[in-house]
Protein backbone atom coordinates (compact mmCIF):
# COMPACT_ATOMS: atom_id res chain seq x y z
CA UNK A 1 0.00 0.00 0.00
CA UNK A 2 2.85 2.35 0.75
CA UNK A 3 4.22 1.79 -2.77
CA UNK A 4 1.01 3.19 -4.31
CA UNK A 5 1.29 6.62 -2.69
CA UNK A 6 4.27 7.78 -4.81
CA UNK A 7 2.69 6.37 -7.97
CA UNK A 8 -0.59 8.17 -7.30
CA UNK A 9 1.30 11.37 -6.50
CA UNK A 10 3.26 11.18 -9.77
CA UNK A 11 0.07 10.48 -11.73
CA UNK A 12 -1.64 13.51 -10.18
CA UNK A 13 1.37 15.77 -10.75
CA UNK A 14 1.51 14.93 -14.43
CA UNK A 15 -2.11 13.91 -15.06
CA UNK A 16 -3.89 17.06 -13.94
CA UNK A 17 -1.92 19.47 -16.20
CA UNK A 18 -2.24 17.11 -19.17
CA UNK A 19 -6.01 16.87 -18.64
CA UNK A 20 -6.22 20.68 -18.37
CA UNK A 21 -4.24 21.10 -21.61
CA UNK A 22 -6.42 18.59 -23.45
CA UNK A 23 -9.70 20.14 -22.31
CA UNK A 24 -8.43 23.63 -23.17
CA UNK A 25 -7.48 22.43 -26.65
CA UNK A 26 -10.84 20.71 -27.10
CA UNK A 27 -12.69 23.88 -26.06
CA UNK A 28 -10.67 26.04 -28.47
CA UNK A 29 -11.31 23.64 -31.37
CA UNK A 30 -15.04 23.63 -30.64
CA UNK A 31 -15.05 27.44 -30.61
CA UNK A 32 -13.25 27.50 -33.96
CA UNK A 33 -15.65 25.04 -35.56
CA UNK A 34 -18.78 26.76 -34.25
CA UNK A 35 -17.37 30.19 -35.12
CA UNK A 36 -16.82 29.23 -38.74
CA UNK A 37 -20.32 27.81 -39.00
CA UNK A 38 -21.79 31.03 -37.59
CA UNK A 39 -19.75 33.10 -40.06
CA UNK A 40 -21.01 31.01 -42.96
CA UNK A 41 -24.61 31.45 -41.84
CA UNK A 42 -24.20 35.21 -41.50
CA UNK A 43 -22.54 35.64 -44.90
CA UNK A 44 -23.95 38.34 -47.13
CA UNK A 45 -26.95 37.03 -49.12
CA UNK A 46 -25.64 38.71 -52.29
CA UNK A 47 -22.40 36.74 -52.00
CA UNK A 48 -24.33 33.51 -51.44
CA UNK A 49 -26.44 34.24 -54.55
CA UNK A 50 -23.28 34.88 -56.58
CA UNK A 51 -21.71 31.62 -55.37
CA UNK A 52 -24.85 29.69 -56.33
CA UNK A 53 -24.93 31.26 -59.80
CA UNK A 54 -21.25 30.42 -60.32
CA UNK A 55 -21.89 26.82 -59.29
CA UNK A 56 -24.75 26.62 -61.79
CA UNK A 57 -22.57 28.06 -64.54
CA UNK A 58 -19.80 25.59 -63.81
CA UNK A 59 -22.31 22.72 -63.94
CA UNK A 60 -23.65 23.93 -67.32
CA UNK A 61 -20.11 24.22 -68.70
CA UNK A 62 -19.29 20.72 -67.46
CA UNK A 63 -22.39 19.34 -69.18
CA UNK A 64 -21.51 21.17 -72.39
CA UNK A 65 -17.96 19.80 -72.40
CA UNK A 66 -19.26 16.28 -71.75
CA UNK A 67 -21.78 16.49 -74.60
CA UNK A 68 -19.17 17.90 -77.00
CA UNK A 69 -16.78 15.11 -76.06
CA UNK A 70 -19.45 12.52 -76.78
CA UNK A 71 -20.22 14.18 -80.14
CA UNK A 72 -16.54 14.10 -81.11
CA UNK A 73 -16.32 10.44 -80.19
CA UNK A 74 -19.41 9.73 -82.28
CA UNK A 75 -17.84 11.52 -85.26
CA UNK A 76 -14.66 9.46 -84.98
CA UNK A 77 -16.42 6.15 -84.49
CA UNK A 78 -17.58 5.57 -88.11
CA UNK A 79 -14.11 6.44 -89.43
CA UNK A 80 -12.43 4.07 -86.98
CA UNK A 81 -15.05 1.37 -87.63
CA UNK A 82 -14.48 1.67 -91.40
CA UNK A 83 -10.73 1.30 -90.92
CA UNK A 84 -11.22 -1.75 -88.71
CA UNK A 85 -13.60 -3.29 -91.25
CA UNK A 86 -11.19 -2.72 -94.16
CA UNK A 87 -8.36 -4.23 -92.16
CA UNK A 88 -10.47 -7.28 -91.35
CA UNK A 89 -11.51 -7.73 -94.95
CA UNK A 90 -7.93 -7.27 -96.15
CA UNK A 91 -6.64 -10.00 -93.87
Amino acid sequence: MDELIPIVAIMMVFGIPIAAILTHHQRKMAELIHGKQAEAQQMNPAIMHEIQSLRGEVARLRDQVNSQTLELEDLRSPHIAAQDMSQRLGD
